[in-house]
């Protein structure tokens, strides 16, 4: 079982690179720090972080890292819900370029007067969206890409038609399945 503490230790280790940095930022020792993670990895039987300067997270690393970054946000939407609007939530979302120069800054402006959080806007290529959501960089991504990340949900947003074909693009977002 992956405790929830282990699960900030990588997010922090991901965030900061280095075991040193992430110590420092969640005040613990280098070494409580890599037993956390040495824990992890003992308890899923894989790697999860390749120890090089900075620390580059391995296929499971992205994997527990994208479940890191849902429970972070399951907290700070339980903690709004108990305290009131005090602590609004923070959304990174990746946008192509197209959607951003067009429509997507009508809907981040909407998003943002709901009151209910922020939006870190993340500018990529459309078919680059979707590796900033699987590196955990984003939470969403508005992407070309029409099969989704493993982990993801997709839903289609549009279909422009273009001179030289019909595109569709995409919202793929990290919602955690099941119950």
């Amino acid at each position: 079982m992956i405790e929830l503490r282990e699960l900030s230790s990588l997010l922090a280790l991901k965030n900061t690179g280095s075991f040193n940095a992430a110590a420092a930022l969640l005040h613990v020792t280098p070494g409580a720090m890599s037993q956390r993670i040495k824990q992890i990895e003992e308890s899923i039987g894989q790697i999860l972080i390749v120890r090089s300067s900075p620390v580059r997270l391995t296929h499971a690393g992205e994997t527990l890292i994208r479940l890191a970054q849902q429970v972070e946000l399951l907290i700070d939407d339980a903690r709004q819900t108990l305290i009131g609007n005090e602590c609004p939530i923070g959304l990174t979302v990746a946008v192509n370029h197209g959607s951003l120069a067009t429509w997507f800054s009508d809907v981040a402006i909407e998003f943002v007067s709901l009151g209910i959080g922020g939006l870190d806007v993340r500018c990529a290529d459309q078919h680059e969206t979707v590796k900033l959501l699987t590196d955990g960089t984003a939470v969403a991504a508005v992407s070309a890409e029409a099969t989704p990340p493993s982990g993801c949900d997709c839903v289609a947003l549009a279909c422009l038609n273009t001179l030289q074909s019909p595109r569709q693009f995409t919202l793929h977002d990290q919602t955690m399945k099941g119950g």
